[in-house]
């Protein structure tokens, strides 16, 4: 143990990573977690060769450094306990708390570390310490690989996709997704919001409102990776089991998606924006369109385990980072409107979903990280009130980016705005109010006659057979226009709720 007398502060550097890494690694590129892994190492370095220095003892100044990082990535995690304690959510214990916490756990690190400068035992203590971190990292790494080992081979959709002739038009096609925006009448009923004059804005405008349109599936992984495929997951289902919970395969087929393919055989440049979500992010695009100071979503929870973390989430950090990227989408959208080569643009937006963190009229609120935004439900809760407000602001910058779209191309394009589900004011792993879940806008701008191909009950699965037999003559049969319902814990089971949503 002796070789290893400096090593273990870098060990139980990395091991919280790969501890969080472990179980989602299904959703989470592993290239995500080279940053945060060079960061911490790079930190450690800095702090052993400096307390080194500075108390003469590098076994002394080893243990120290290990102690800063074992508390620093257990704190998240001991406030998720100590909140979930009756004894914390007595308000009489509230001073307890953090950012109390963060001063309890600092005193606690500033007693250990004196004991520690102060003991004649810190070989032992060290090469304690140092075995500790080496078993840690094997269990860990061998988690790892069996949770690379056991996911289920990359699936992609192939469909045949026979063209009679060129394509006559080869307009622009944006396929815009509001994540969780309702359908008028969900609105208007149970959050007390008419959208009626947006709608009517878009009939002007050309579109077609779909006024009876369903989501597919009641999650957003299933829904893109069924709208993207333009079919539905019954195959999938069965070759991964209904038991199954490997996301990952979902973000095969979000990130290879049929659609990308055959616009980029028709000459079509592939543009794709930065959602924030993993899976949803189409890297691989033609031009991916990003801002490099957002945090990554696994950068992002990490940090949720860290008072960093807790903290940046008090002083409205990440709901600032949260606004800018939302903002960036609708405002870059537009910039590839009047490029002269045909563009697919794909924008995952991740609103009016939670975290809440708009008001009406755009302005900044703040919504905690959004942890707070399921407090009862009804026409007064509070989810409802901040959905209300939050999608009353997506409303007028969605309309503004629409027109700046249409003015800016140099023929009319093809825009499809939809929303992968609809709001759920329950939690959304349980059945709950399906009718709210399960309705989405549905507004679609087909130019060159491709409107009257549309009907009231259109579903996004049968939304791009449309455009690309309307303007590529392709031969697809439309669906039938189904909704499925599955939990978070067996995504995979699918119950055909169709009937129930009407």
């Amino acid at each position: 143990m002796d070789r290893f007398k400096l090593v273990h502060p870098f060990l139980f550097a990395i091991t919280p990573i790969l501890f969080l890494y472990g179980p989602n690694s299904d959703i989470t590129p592993i290239n995500e977690i080279l940053r945060p892994c060079l960061a911490v190492i790079a930190i450690t370095l800095a702090a052993l060769v400096g307390l080194a220095f500075l108390i003469g003892d590098g076994r002394k100044a080893a243990i120290v450094v290990t102690l800063y990082w074992t508390i620093f990535f257990a704190y998240g995690y001991l406030l998720t306990v100590a909140g979930a304690s009756d004894l914390v959510k007595n308000r009489a214990w509230r001073f307890f708390w953090h950012p109390a916490a963060a001063m309890l756990l600092f005193l606690v690190f500033c007693t250990i570390a004196f004991v520690v400068f102060r003991s004649r035992y810190t070989r032992e203590l060290g090469n304690f310490v140092s075995f500790a971190g080496l078993c840690m990292i094997v269990i860990q790494i061998t988690e790892g690989i069996q949770a690379k080992l056991t996911v289920v081979p990359t699936l992609q959709k192939s469909i045949a996709i026979h063209s009679a002739s060129k394509p006559l038009h080869r307009p622009h096609i944006f396929y815009i997704v509001l994540d969780a925006y309702g359908r008028s009448d969900v609105l208007r009923q149970l959050y007390q919001f008419d959208n009626t004059n947006f709608l009517d804005h878009l009939r002007e405008k050309g579109f077609y409102v779909a006024t009876d349109s369903r989501s597919n599936y009641s999650q957003t992984y299933l829904s893109l990776a069924s709208s993207l495929n333009f079919d539905y997951l019954d195959d999938v289902a069965g070759q991964v089991g209904t038991g199954s919970r490997q996301m990952s395969v979902l973000g095969n087929l979000i990130q290879t998606n049929q659609i990308v393919r055959f616009l980029r055989e028709q000459g079509y440049r592939f543009v794709s924006f930065s959602s924030g979500v993993s899976l949803t992010e189409i890297r691989t695009a033609d031009v991916f369109r990003d801002r490099l100071r957002f945090l990554n979503q696994f950068e992002y929870v990490l940090l949720q385990t860290t008072p960093i973390g807790q903290l940046a989430v008090t002083s409205r950090f990440q709901e600032s980072l949260h606004r800018q990227r939302i903002s960036y989408i609708f405002e870059h959208l537009p910039d590839h409107a009047s490029s002269r080569t045909p563009v697919f643009v794909f924008a995952h937006i991740l609103a009016p979903h939670e975290p809440f963190v708009f008001g009406e009229a755009g302005e900044a609120v703040d919504d905690a990280g959004g942890r707070g935004f399921r407090l009862g439900s009804g026409p007064g809760s509070d989810y409802v009130m901040k959905y209300r407000r939050q999608v009353q602001f997506v409303t007028k910058r969605v309309q503004r980016t629409i027109d700046e779209i249409v003015a800016q191309s140099f023929e009319p394009p093809i825009i499809v705005l939809q929303s992968d589900h609809g709001p759920a004011q329950r939690p959304s792993g349980e059945f709950g109010d399906l009718q709210e879940r399960m309705s989405i806008l549905s507004a679609i701008h087909l130019p060159y006659g491709g409107s009257v191909l549309l009907y009231p009950e259109v579903t996004p699965v049968n939304t791009f057979r449309i455009i690309l037999n309307h303007y590529f003559q392709t031969d697809l049969p439309l669906l039938k226009d189904k909704s499925f319902f599955s939990s978070y814990e067996r995504p995979f089971e699918f119950f055909d709720v169709t009937n129930r949503i009407g």
